[in-house]
């Protein structure tokens, strides 16, 4: 279906699930736009001096990558293309997979999480596209909860995280549905006291749900951090951007919302973080920050100070080209594209960069081979 181009793809509370894409008008012009803003800023060193051997994954399929995962250390790849897991692999000792000069995406197929990070393991990701994990809650009974879903791609569980030029596409973390629903926790990425290092990554499309509610009387499972959610843990970033995430409730077991049925809380399209208890007992919620000096010499002799982040906000020169947010579909190894139909109903993507993004009207500036007037597809509202 063809309407104007007013669809936006940012980080959204929603309790309706994703659609179909759907055709979407002509790309506009637009003259100001917000920057999206990064979550925190930090000085990442990788730590790869604690690696012990290394692999070379020949096959893009699992028994490789878990042979040449087995002993840790630095791991490449020998091939290119989509690896399909059918169970979480565990990353028990300190090991670096890197991506470099191939184009890899690991895929859960939407059925399983892809990685398990161990306690006081350090887990370095380069140049790699995780896409389609999922995390399901444990069934729950009249006596035991329904257990929560936590971080469809990776589950770190006190261990280390670092993610250097990697995207994290269209991964879920649901709760168990039922009549004792359960909570959803970090779409892409779950970090349980551990540390999460992101430099250079993406995150699209990704998406808590908490599980439904099958009776009356019941409220349903909550959704929290469609990207990510962070547990007492460290999260630092930089250079990182989230589009199209979402955080959903679960639906109430009465539609209506009438004779005891309760929609599930819907936190954080991007980010949720545990809340701890602020000035008299109120929530608080404190998202680390951690920042360095351009010019340590002009600092002195402080060894504190208070620290104010800023949200940069600009305006384009004159016209550019925008399409709606949900246009942009992340590519693997890099980058972005989007799909043009043209007469006869054909379609051909289009690589595109984006540019400033105006995160109230849900628009992207691209650049590419694109012309005002052409259609482009999106996901359907």
């Amino acid at each position: 279906m063809c309407q104007p181009l007013l669809d936006h793809r940012r980080n959204r509370h929603s309790s309706e699930p994703p659609s179909n894409r759907s055709h979407h008008p002509p790309l506009r012009s637009l003259s100001r736009f917000l920057v999206w803003p990064l979550i925190g800023l930090c000085c990442l060193e990788s730590n790869l001096n604690s690696v012990r051997a290394d692999g070379t994954v020949m096959n893009c399929d699992q028994p490789s990558l878990e042979t040449a995962l087995a002993a840790g250390g630095h791991v490449t790849f020998a091939c290119s293309g989509v690896i399909v897991l059918t169970s979480t692999i565990s990353i028990t000792t300190d090991t670096v997979l890197d991506g470099t000069g191939q184009s890899v995406t690991i895929s859960g197929n939407d059925l399983v999480r892809l990685f398990y990070v161990a306690t006081n393991v350090s887990f370095n990701m380069v140049k790699l596209t995780l896409a389609h994990g999922n995390h399901v809650g444990a069934p729950g009974d009249a006596q035991t909860p329904g257990g929560g879903g936590y971080g469809g791609a990776l589950f770190i569980d006190g261990g280390v995280l670092h993610a250097t030029d990697c995207q994290f596409s269209a991964n879920r973390a649901s709760g168990w549905a039922g009549n004792t629903p359960g909570d959803a926790y970090g779409g892409a990425i779950y970090n349980r006291s551990g540390s999460l290092n992101l430099t250079n990554c993406t995150f699209i499309s990704n998406l808590t749900v908490g599980g439904g509610a099958a009776g009356g009387f019941v409220r349903a499972g909550a959704g929290m951090g469609g990207a990510i959610y962070n547990d007492t843990g460290t999260l630092r970033t930089f250079g990182t951007r989230f589009f199209a995430n979402a955080a959903q409730g679960g639906v109430s077991g009465n539609p209506t919302g009438g004779s005891g049925g309760f929609q599930g809380a819907a936190f954080g399209g991007a980010l949720g973080v545990t809340t701890t208890s602020g000035p008299g007992g109120t929530p608080s919620t404190t998202i680390p920050v951690q920042a360095t000096l351009t010019d340590p010499k002009a600092a002195g002799t402080l060894d504190q100070a208070p620290v104010t982040v800023n949200i940069t906000t600009g305006s384009s020169p004159g016209p550019v080209l925008a399409v709606p947010v949900t246009a942009l579909v992340a590519q693997s190894p890099g980058g972005y594209a989007v799909e043009v139909t043209g007469p006869g109903n054909t379609r051909r993507w289009v690589p595109v960069r984006p540019g400033m993004f105006d995160d109230a009207d849900g628009l992207v500036q691209v650049t590419g081979n694109l012309t005002p007037g052409q259609h482009v597809v999106v996901a359907a509202s």
